[in-house]
C-alpha cells in the first residue's frame, strides 16, 4: 500500500523543512463557483476496497466523474471535461472525480498503456484537476489515495499544514499555509468507514 505523503504539521517550533520553499500562488478563479468552499469536492486514485465502498455510497446521493487514462492518452481533454462537470455540479453540492475502477478495466488500461504510464497519466490529471477545482474557488479538497495525495500536495505546492478534527481515526482535516489557504483531507485508500466521502465535510465546520 502506498505510503501517505508527508505533510509536517506547521508550527513555530516544526517548520517543514529548514528552509521551507514559498507556497505557489493559485491563480484566482474568473468565475468562481458560488458558495464551492463548503462543497468539498472529492479526488479519489485509490483501487482499494474501501475506496470502492466509499465511493459506491457517495454515488447513491451524489454525481461522479470518472478519469479513464487510456482516454488521456488518446488526446481526449479529460481535464477540461472534469472541471465542466464540477462546475455544473458543484452549487448544489459536493461532487466527486475518480479513477477507481474495476480490476478488469485496471488490467486493461494497463495492458493498452503498460503499469507505470497508466499511472502517470491518471496522477497528473487528477493533481491537475485538483488545481483547476482551486481555481473554481474550492477551498476544501477531500483526496483519496496515497500516490494521489502526494501529486495533489505536489501540484497545489503544499509544504506545512496545521491539523484539524478527525474524521475518523488517522484521518483529519489539515489546514494550509498556501495562498488561498486550503482545507484538505488526505487519506489512503483503505482508511475510514464507507460514509467518509459523505461525512467528512461535517467535521469540518
Amino acid at each position: 500500500m502506498s505510503e501517505e505523503p508527508r505533510v509536517r504539521p506547521a508550527s513555530p517550533d516544526h517548520p517543514a523543512s529548514s528552509k521551507p520553499r514559498p507556497p505557489r500562488p493559485i491563480k484566482e478563479p474568473d468565475q468562481p463557483v458560488h458558495n464551492s468552499i463548503v462543497k468539498s469536492p472529492i479526488i479519489a486514485g485509490s483501487c482499494s476496497e474501501m475506496t470502492n465502498e466509499q465511493i459506491e455510497a457517495f454515488r447513491q446521493f451524489r454525481p461522479c466523474f470518472r478519469i479513464d487514462p487510456v482516454a488521456i492518452a488518446k488526446g481526449d481533454n479529460v481535464l477540461a471535461d472534469a472541471l465542466v462537470f464540477a462546475r455544473e455540479h458543484l452549487p448544489d453540492g459536493p461532487v466527486l472525480i475518480h479513477s477507481t475502477a474495476s480490476p478488469h478495466e485496471v488490467s486493461e488500461a494497463q495492458r493498452h498503456l503498460g503499469r507505470a504510464r497508466a499511472a502517470e497519466l491518471t496522477e497528473d490529471c487528477l493533481a491537475a484537476i485538483a488545481e483547476g477545482l482551486v481555481g473554481l474557488g474550492c477551498r476544501q479538497l477531500i483526496v483519496a489515495g496515497g500516490e494521489t495525495s502526494g501529486a495533489v500536495v505536489h501540484r497545489l505546492g503544499i509544504t506545512t499544514a496545521h491539523v484539524g478534527k478527525e474524521v475518523s481515526p488517522g484521518v483529519p482535516w489539515l489546514r494550509t499555509d498556501t495562498v488561498p489557504e486550503l482545507a484538505i483531507l488526505l487519506k489512503s485508500g483503505n482508511l475510514g468507514e464507507p460514509g467518509l466521502f459523505l461525512d467528512a465535510r461535517e467535521h469540518n465546520r
